[in-house]
């Protein structure tokens, strides 16, 4: 049948193929048996992979939590040392605070160190020439009492009848002995005493001069009434006259009391003005005070030396004073001026009195003068510097002396002196003052030790820096701006007062390298870090001080 042999076609044909099926089919089978071995090979390498990661990550994230940790730790030390560090640098600036501070303190307690180093050199100097005052007087009184004794010797035997009693005499030179001896004695014990504390040498040279001043006093009437006695001509002895009896009546032939006995010409110095005559005993102490008459000429100075000494006073004192005051008592009460001052500064009364006369001549503030004089010398008019020329009571230069004789000398009698001072260039084309004659230039550098002279030309230059000053700033200059003219000169003052009030943190040795190489001490501090422009007008305010010879 036709159906069967299709059957029996199609297997014939099929079974070929079914062989080939069924042996792919056995090999994808056994491919599927080594793929499903593989995949279970895998999954136990992936699940101990996967559990291997677990682990990694496990550790991970223990590292993580630990790191964690360290950071947290890290931080909180991070923010400790931010603190620390705030506090250390809060504490630095405490420190340097404190270092300002105790800079400032320190430079206060130096400054008052060097001012009392100073008022005790003084004091000393003070002491040593009221020592040497003391025993001039002594030698005066006992020469004076040698003389006036050999007059009255001589008097009671050339007179008939002696003017006073012989015991009023003895009395009185007895009296003038012991005065004389009282006052060596004082000399004496001072003299011995070298452990007494500044205290008591300043009040033992106050007492010693109030005492010196009362027997001075009492000396001079005692002299005085010696010498009236000596002037006075004894009455002749004729019929009908007699000499006064003890209780002051007239006799016959004596001018009445009240009318002028005859004696000899006063003294310009101490009576009426007139021509200029040797001066008297007290003129002559007065001189000696002011600095004009040597202590050594005393007495025995000579005419020419006496005469010389009163016209450099009128020449230099005249104007400082009212015109209608007579000669004799303005020399005085210069004299007595001087004496007061010396007494409460404690300074030389020659050296005072130049500065006083300087004041009155310029105008410029006696405080400011002597305190500028006590820092540049001590008071010394003698003083010499190590390392430069400058020399005398305020440590002119030669140059700045010459330049100063030159601006101002003719004002103080100079004239014919300063008429040889030229101005020649030197080598850099700056004038400079110059004097031909190397003889009058050393005699007008000389002049720079004279205290009248050294105080007025100083003084002179305050006046004119202070005037350029107030032209520059347009304000009254404060007396640490002069300094500064002293210290820097004039036009430096002006740049430096200028930078102060421009940008006063400016490091200052940068503006003035010049003045800081020769002045390191000013513009570094302890530590060599440099000063700023108003740090330095701080130390030099403080440093220049005048309220100790304030006279409110």
């Amino acid at each position: 049948m036709d159906w069967q042999k299709t059957i029996q076609r199609m297997r014939q044909f099929s079974l070929p193929h079914t062989r080939a099926l069924r042996q792919e089919l056995d090999q994808v089978r056994a491919e599927h048996v080594q793929v499903t071995t593989e995949l279970t090979q895998v999954r136990a390498e992936y699940a101990s992979a996967l559990e291997s990661d677990h682990q990694q990550i496990a550790a991970l994230q223990l590292q993580v939590s630990h790191i964690e940790a360290d950071r947290d730790q890290v931080r909180r030390q991070s923010q400790l040392l931010e603190t620390t560090l705030a506090e250390a640098g809060q504490r630095q600036q405490r420190t340097e605070e404190r270092i300002r501070v105790l800079e400032a303190q320190l430079d206060d307690a130096r400054h008052q160190h060097e001012s009392n180093l100073y008022l005790t050199r003084d004091v000393l100097q003070r002491m040593q020439a009221d020592q040497k005052n003391l025993m001039s007087l002594q030698s005066d009184m006992v020469r004076t009492f040698s003389e006036t004794g050999s007059e009255l010797l001589r008097s009671l035997r050339d007179q008939a009848r002696p003017r006073y009693p012989l015991w009023q005499v003895v009395a009185m030179a007895g009296l003038l002995f012991l005065s004389g001896a009282l006052g060596s004695a004082l000399v004496l014990r001072d003299a011995g005493d070298h452990h007494l504390d500044l205290t008591a040498i300043r009040e033992g040279i106050s007492d010693l001069a109030r005492l010196m001043q009362a027997h001075s006093r009492s000396h001079e009437e005692l002299l005085d009434k010696l010498t009236r006695a000596l002037q006075r001509p004894a009455p002749a002895e004729t019929p009908g006259t007699a000499p006064p009896d003890r209780h002051g009546s007239v006799s016959p032939g004596q001018p009445p009391s009240g009318q002028p006995t005859p004696g000899p010409a006063a003294d310009p110095a101490n009576g009426p003005a007139g021509a200029l005559q040797p001066p008297g005993k007290r003129a002559r102490h007065d001189l000696q005070t002011l600095g004009l008459l040597s202590g050594s000429d005393g007495d025995a100075a000579d005419a020419a030396t006496g005469r010389h000494a009163m016209r450099k006073f009128l020449l230099l004192y005249r104007q400082a004073a009212e015109p209608a005051v007579e000669q004799g008592q303005l020399l005085h009460d210069f004299a007595v001026l001087a004496r007061g001052d010396a007494r409460r500064y404690h300074v030389d009364s020659a050296v005072v009195a130049a500065i006083r006369l300087a004041s009155l001549r310029t105008g410029v503030d006696f405080p400011y003068l002597m305190e500028l004089a006590s820092i540049e010398s001590s008071f010394n008019p003698q003083a010499r510097a190590h390392a430069t020329s400058a020399s005398g009571l305020y440590q002119f230069k030669k140059a700045s002396w010459l330049e100063a004789l030159r601006k101002y000398g003719k004002r103080y009698g100079l004239g014919a002196l300063v008429s040889h001072i030229n101005l020649v260039p030197d080598d850099h084309g700056h004038a400079q003052p110059r004097m031909a004659d190397t003889g009058l230039q050393q005699r007008a550098l000389k002049l720079r030790f004279d205290p009248h002279y050294a105080a007025l030309m100083a003084a002179e230059k305050v006046r004119d820096s202070r005037a350029r000053l107030q032209d520059s700033l347009d304000r009254e200059p404060r007396r640490t701006d002069l300094y500064l003219t002293h210290f820097f000169g004039t036009s430096g003052a002006i740049s430096f007062l200028k930078a102060l009030d421009s940008n006063p943190d400016q490091i200052a040795d940068e503006i003035f390298p010049g003045a800081a190489r020769h002045n390191g001490g000013i513009f570094r501090k302890h530590d060599h870090k440099p000063r700023t422009v108003v740090e330095i007008y701080q130390l030099l305010r403080r440093r220049f001080n005048t309220d100790r010879f304030d006279e409110g």
